[in-house]
């Protein structure tokens, strides 16, 4: 068992609690199938990116609110969230860990030095979110792209992401994902409210495939602010129940892009 926390306690080797490792020493590589306990601490103003290979699991330590924090100023490093899982990992898990903004005014109409970055972007292959929340981060909760192979996310809460931008339009979905490649992408027991645009959003020029989703919960999305629930710019508020598996993706064009919204489709 490896100990984490932000900066390290005592020799930083990891081997106890009273010797803790910094967790993103921890996140650039470790020996496979390591596994790491990650203990409450202010994991505000870093931008953290898991670049190890090996199958890793991160769990918060038990009984402890394990929070990381989105970076709220100055220059974003990685990929714009607060943690980026990358293209190069394996097998790597995260349990029981919630990312949050710390950030009060997510409208850059009022607050024009506001830092657009999103929660967990998740790469890689073989590489798995489980019992995970995710919210109030200023850009896209959760993300998974064309070019990553396999993933799974089992369990999660993603609420109130997005930002206003000077124009006054909603961005930001609390899910957006993609899928070209042979490997199957999965997504369990997804609950995506309050976000400022498309609760769970998938996109691609290419096509989709190969992306399964079981008992999605998506519901008052298009918000204009996170805390009135208002219906942003010419955006949609849905109830989506997921009780099957899988949702069918269909397609709106904008005039500029192919975007995609969930239309529910109930299996037996």
């Amino acid at each position: 068992m490896i100990h984490v926390n932000k900066l390290g306690t005592g020799n930083k080797s990891g081997s106890d609690a009273n010797n803790k490792m910094p967790i993103q020493t921890a996140f650039n590589a470790l020996p496979d199938n390591s596994a790491v306990t990650i203990y409450a601490d202010d994991y505000s103003g870093i931008e953290y990116m898991y670049r190890g290979t090996g199958r890793v699991t991160f769990r918060a330590k038990d009984g402890e609110r394990v929070i990381l924090y989105q970076k709220f100023s100055g220059p974003l490093v990685h990929k714009e969230n607060c943690l980026n899982i990358s293209r190069e990992s394996k097998g790597v898990k995260f349990i029981n860990i919630e990312i949050s903004g710390k950030q009060t005014n997510y409208d850059k109409r009022t607050n024009p030095g506001l830092t657009v970055a999103g929660g967990v972007s998740l790469d890689g292959s073989g590489n798995e979110l489980r019992n995970i929340i995710i919210h109030d981060v200023a850009g896209v909760g959760v993300s998974s792209y064309s070019d990553s192979g396999t993933a799974r996310i089992y369990r999660a809460i993603v609420y109130y992401s997005g930002y206003v931008d000077e124009t006054g339009k909603s961005k930001g979905h609390n899910a957006y994902f993609q899928q070209f490649g042979s490997g199957v992408k999965e997504f369990v027991d997804m609950f995506l409210f309050g976000g400022m645009r498309n609760g769970g959003h998938t996109y691609g020029t290419r096509g989709m495939k190969n992306m399964k989703w079981i008992r999605p919960v998506v519901y008052h999305n298009g918000s204009i602010n996170p805390a009135g629930h208002r219906k942003g710019k010419g955006e949609l508020s849905a109830i989506i129940i997921g009780v099957g598996e899988g949702l069918d993706i269909s397609c709106k064009n904008d005039g500029t892009h192919t975007t995609w919204q969930f239309k529910l489709i109930v299996t037996t």
